[in-house]
């Protein structure tokens, strides 16, 4: 069933995958920025500078967070900390992480707060 799939994508001609590509994006940005608006409730953008830091810095920044997260707790990475299925090294390590990351978001913050209060209501 997969190799009939995979067959038929590659059968797509150019033009069709383009305009694919072309709807698809849009969307899964529009649903993206909506779901990332119920995130950052009630600091909503009031002005066209705001949604473009809104759709370019967050989108890129929640984009680059999720990649984190997924790249370093693996089952492979997991398994290296330790074999058992409770592990206190996963979870200190875990925790270290979680604490670079929130660290490194609170420097952001401070270095660009002053520029993204006026367009955050």
């Amino acid at each position: 069933m997969d190799q009939i799939r995979k067959e038929e994508r590659h059968d797509m001609p150019e033009k069709d995958r383009l305009r694919r590509y072309a709807v698809g994006i849009p969307i899964l940005l529009g649903v993206y920025l909506i779901l990332l608006l119920f995130y950052i409730y009630p600091h909503w953008p009031i002005d066209i500078i705001g949604w473009l830091i809104l759709i370019f810095g967050g989108v890129a920044i929640s984009l680059f967070l999720e990649w984190i997260g997924e790249s370093l707790f693996t089952e492979k990475t997991g398994l290296r900390l330790s074999g058992k299925k409770f592990s206190l090294n996963r979870i200190v390590v875990t925790l270290l992480v979680f604490i670079a990351i929130a660290c490194g978001l609170a420097v952001l913050w401070l270095l660009l707060g002053s520029f993204l209060r006026p367009h955050l209501a």
